[in-house]
């Protein structure tokens, strides 16, 4: 009876530490930064106001973006391109500055190619080793045609980092000068959000912005009709003399 007992509790002890090890750590190694959603969506909706009005603001657009990517995202991005990511979490952050006036030629004339400034790209990659350091310098290439883009070079200048990951950036870079890995995903995504995103966020913006006028609207309302409704009782319980006082004006409805 006691070996059964102790070979249950071993095994018990067994499960116990292979769930917690299936489990895993309950955060991500690399947090996100709370805010870079939202930064990322201010600037997008500053270059979809160049984008749809065509009347560029004094001075370039200016954003300070950063993105986090969990491993698993990585993976399956890039498992679809034939490469293998051996890493774990990733951040990258970048001084974006993009010339109005440029954007505009772009969209406007029937042919146009354009250099971008030099943008430093700065990484954190979870390697085996701990989270690391990568730093890409690039002036990426676009030619127009039509208002829409036609290709996109990466146009790397610099990279600094650990072997294991610039080696892992080279062969992808590689992959795209020689056969266009990445191509159609770039193109595609960048007309994507300068033809179709652009546009559904500025009217999405107008609807919400509708709503919330209505709901103010009728929030004014209900005030001032329960403030008609205390005025007429006050009135009232001035002009009979005993009178019970005038019930609470019953409150508004709460806001949506």
């Amino acid at each position: 009876m006691a070996v059964d007992t102790r070979k249950r509790r071993s095994r018990l002890r067994s499960m116990l530490i292979g769930t917690i090890c299936l489990a895993g750590p309950s955060s991500h190694a690399i947090e996100a930064d709370p805010d870079e959603k939202a930064r990322l969506e201010a600037c997008e909706v500053r270059i979809c106001d160049v984008v749809l009005d065509r009347k560029p603001p004094r001075g370039p657009t200016t954003c300070a973006l950063s993105k986090t990517w969990i491993k698993r995202d990585i993976g399956e991005g890039a498992g679809s391109k034939a490469l293998s990511w051996g890493f774990g979490d990733a951040q990258c952050s970048l001084d974006l500055k993009l010339d109005n006036a440029t954007l505009i030629k772009a969209l406007t004339l029937p042919s146009f190619e354009t250099t971008l400034p030099r943008h430093t790209v700065r990484c954190r990659v979870e390697t085996g080793e701990g989270i690391r350091a990568v730093e890409a310098t690039l002036a990426p290439r676009l030619t127009f045609s039509e208002g829409r883009v036609e290709k996109i070079w990466v146009n790397l200048d610099k990279l600094d980092g650990p072997d294991s990951v610039t080696g892992l950036v080279n062969t992808a870079l590689t992959l795209e000068n020689t056969i266009g890995l990445f191509q159609s995903g770039m193109v595609g995504g960048v007309n994507k959000f300068l033809h179709e995103k652009c546009a559904k966020g500025r009217a999405e913006r107008a609807r919400l912005a509708r709503r919330e006028a209505m709901r103010a609207a009728r929030e004014k309302r209900l005030e001032a009709a329960a403030a008609r409704r205390a005025a007429a009782e006050k009135r009232r319980a001035e002009a009979e003399p005993g009178a019970p006082p005038p019930l609470p004006a019953p409150a508004t409805s709460p806001a949506r």
